[in-house]
């Protein structure tokens, strides 16, 4: 649910309408036991707490996750959180309930924005849109007084001071249409032709795997290949099940999206104008496999030396 987009508030009042157990009540009915404090009142209320803290878990994922707490003596019963270091992460010890993938997705986002804004709404690019020349958020900026079509995304480190960078001012219209454009034709080739879109996107694969093999063991390479090859198949897959995209939604960006950099325009201040974008998949293909796939699909017929997909929409301010 939350990885579609849906807010943590508005799962809470889900789960009551449809009168699912809080897991403390049910825990209380199941074992007699009042550790979590079950509302026997009120047994279908969650709370906020409750729900982040079960997406967060890493347990559902089939990992074991010891010593995030410890104690500074015996004496004391506080327990004190961790230092990341000093925790010990056991990967695929039990049957996972979470797909690993989905949950590496719900924690990419609440690296981003965590909470609705005043207006209610959750930015769908919280933990996937980056300034791409100081690598900080870029922020959305909109208001009850202010037109959607004027919402806009800002880099986070010019707003702490304009001497840290640039603006990297670009409109939302325009950052969603660019995504989508590039999503719908990228899936479109991994649709009608797997078998190239898999050797196109393997390439760097190998080639990052022979690069491990030199500086680490054979069986890291070996991993390593096996994880790209499985993230080119999940891709393909996924798009053959998403074939109608009429608008970008959070749903789609967690699905295929890995990262998205903007880049301040060419000429500073510009109004003819756009913003370099530069998209990242999840199979993380390089740019130069990007623009064989968006060529060879018609996507763009830019003379760009570099080979850089040319996403360069003008903003009207």
């Amino acid at each position: 649910m939350y990885a579609s987009g849906i807010g943590i508030r508005r799962i809470c009042a889900t789960f009551e309408e449809e009168r699912i157990l809080a897991p403390g009540v049910y825990l209380f009915r199941k074992t007699g036991t009042k550790a979590f404090h079950p509302n026997l009142a009120n047994p279908y209320r969650w709370t906020l707490t409750t729900v982040r803290r079960m997406l967060s878990n890493q347990f559902y994922c089939g990992d074991t996750v010891n010593f995030k707490t410890y104690s500074k003596s015996n004496k004391l019963k506080k327990r004190l959180k961790n230092d990341s270091s000093k925790v010990l992460i056991f990967k695929d010890t039990h049957e996972p309930i979470v797909d690993r993938a989905l949950f590496e997705t719900v924690q990419k986002h609440f690296a981003g924005r965590k909470r609705p804004d005043k207006m209610g709404e959750m930015d769908k690019f919280a933990g996937y849109l980056y300034c791409g020349d100081c690598g900080r958020r870029m922020y959305l900026h909109r208001g009850k007084s202010i037109s959607p079509e004027k919402n806009m995304f800002q880099c986070g480190r010019y707003q702490q001071g304009k001497h840290n960078c640039t603006v990297h001012n670009i409109r939302e219209s325009v950052i969603d249409a660019i995504v989508l454009e590039n999503l719908k034709k990228v899936t479109s080739f991994a649709r009608s032709e797997p078998e190239k879109f898999h050797e196109l996107t393997t390439k760097r694969g190998k080639a990052e795997a022979l690069k491990i093999e030199k500086k680490a063991e054979k069986e890291k390479a070996t991993a390593e290949a096996r994880i790209q090859k499985q993230a080119i198949k999940d891709f393909i897959e996924k798009a053959k099940e998403y074939v109608e995209m009429p608008k970008l939604t959070a749903e789609l960006l967690h699905t295929f999206i890995q990262r998205v950099n903007v880049y301040e325009k060419p000429t500073k201040y510009s109004r003819t104008e756009g913003n370099p974008v530069m998209i990242y998949y999840k199979y993380q293909m390089t740019t130069s496999e990007q623009w064989q796939i968006l060529t060879s699909e018609g996507f763009s017929e830019a003379d760009d030396a570099k080979a850089e997909i040319d996403t360069n929409t003008p903003i009207s301010a």
